[in-house]
């Protein structure tokens, strides 16, 4: 259990210095901030879901991903006795973590009841976990994380383009 505990800590003191994740972060809160005042029926419920599951949880867990590379801390917490497994699980967690706190910022801002925040947590849990696992694959089979961007953009457009449609 101590080893996961420095494990996370490290996580999370990573994530207050990484900008891309910050920039998405404070993008994505202000995005849906800006969309609470537009007039619900003019608004996809799904739209905002996905624009929060694809620039924030797969970007997110591929830029944390591709961080350990770029730093070369992967080998180093190989040698101390960590597996890969445990390494992409805390990173996983973290962006779950994250993931369900602009959620819940985002049910605030949108007025819903807890019982409607219960459901779509539930509702959803299959989408972020299939968002953390993409964004897992993204992250290592990126060099860098331009790369990242580079091929997780497209993903959005697309999933904007169906929702516009």
């Amino acid at each position: 259990m101590g080893r996961w505990k420095a494990l996370l800590y490290k996580d999370v003191c990573d994530l207050r210095w990484n900008g891309q994740v910050l920039f998405n972060l404070i993008g994505v809160i202000f995005f849906i901030s800006i969309l609470a005042v537009v007039p619900e029926e003019n608004l996809s419920l799904s739209f905002l879901l996905g624009f929060i599951f694809v620039m924030l949880t797969m970007l997110m867990q591929g830029n944390l991903m591709v961080e350990e590379q770029e730093q070369r801390t992967i080998r180093r917490l190989k040698q101390v006795g960590f597996s890969f497994t445990e390494i992409f699980l805390s990173k996983m967690l973290v962006t779950f973590t994250v993931t369900v706190f602009v959620l819940v910022i985002f049910s605030v801002l949108y007025g819903n009841h807890f019982f409607f925040i219960v459901k779509l947590f539930i509702l959803v849990l299959p989408i972020v976990v299939s968002m953390l696992v993409a964004g897992t694959f993204l992250g290592i089979k990126t060099k860098n994380t331009i790369e990242i961007s580079l091929y997780g953009t497209p993903s959005f457009y697309s999933i904007f383009l169906l929702k516009v449609s």
